[in-house]
């Protein structure tokens, strides 16, 4: 029995040693992996802040303009159609030579929205951009995801069926030396047939798992905001 129990031993310790160099393996040949999940959490963040300026500068853009009168409306509508830059807007509105505080005020109103809907149109290109990124690494991720479970779940049946096979041989290296402990013995194996490493598994990834579902395809979220801008210039240009 001692006899059987020391090469026990030496086997099981030289199997942690192997077992130490193939996660050290593991880990190695995973850094890509782990490359792509930052990659994907950095896309993630990025995309949520292009969306949030995106939105913001909506809203800006809609307060402005509900600011405006009507005269100032067909002014701004001038402006955006002509794609003038900021210096230049002076020179488009009727009157602007006029030193009045009233043109002074209508002229930097309106100013002010065409550069805010510069910004806005710029934002929504780059929330578009980001979306785009997204998507492409979301796929990436994925697939690196999935072979990497896959190589871990590998992994791990085979160290589980290995312990497995220790803990039996163990029980019958007990059993076969003391008497007084073959029904505790015998037991222990009835409960060991009983975990297989399915079951084990299946414990495993249900304590562990972070998550069922994967990350959905990001899409274009118009502003509810911008919609009724988009709406009601549509009806401006009918008119």
């Amino acid at each position: 029995m001692v006899q059987s129990l020391h090469e026990l031993i030496r086997e099981v310790q030289k199997y942690a040693d192997d077992l130490s160099k193939k996660i050290k393996r593991i880990r190695e040949n995973e850094q890509q992996t782990q490359l792509v999940v930052q990659s994907f959490q950095e896309c993630s963040a990025s995309l949520n802040k292009a969306k949030d300026q995106y939105h913001n500068l909506c809203g800006e853009f809609d307060k402005l303009k509900r600011q405006l009168d009507p005269q100032q409306l067909v002014q701004y509508q001038t402006m955006s159609q002509q794609q003038t830059s900021a210096s230049n807007l002076m020179s488009l509105v009727p009157g602007a030579n006029s030193t009045s505080l009233n043109t002074t005020l209508t002229t930097s109103r309106v100013s002010q929205l065409v550069k805010v809907e510069k910004k806005m149109k710029q934002a929504c290109d780059d929330y578009k951009s980001s979306i785009e990124k997204y998507n492409m690494v979301r796929v990436d991720y994925e697939r690196k995801l999935a072979d990497s479970c896959n190589q871990f779940q590998y992994a791990e049946e085979g160290h589980l069926k290995q312990m497995r096979n220790y803990v039996e041989s163990y029980s019958k290296i007990v059993a076969s030396g003391n008497s007084q402990k073959c029904q505790i013995m015998a037991d222990l194996t009835a409960k060991m047939e009983s975990l297989s490493s399915e079951y084990l598994i299946s414990l495993l990834v249900e304590n562990k798992r972070t998550g069922i579902e994967r990350p959905e395809v990001a899409q274009f979220v118009e502003s509810p905001v911008n919609t009724t801008y988009v709406a009601a210039s549509t009806i401006d240009n009918d008119l």
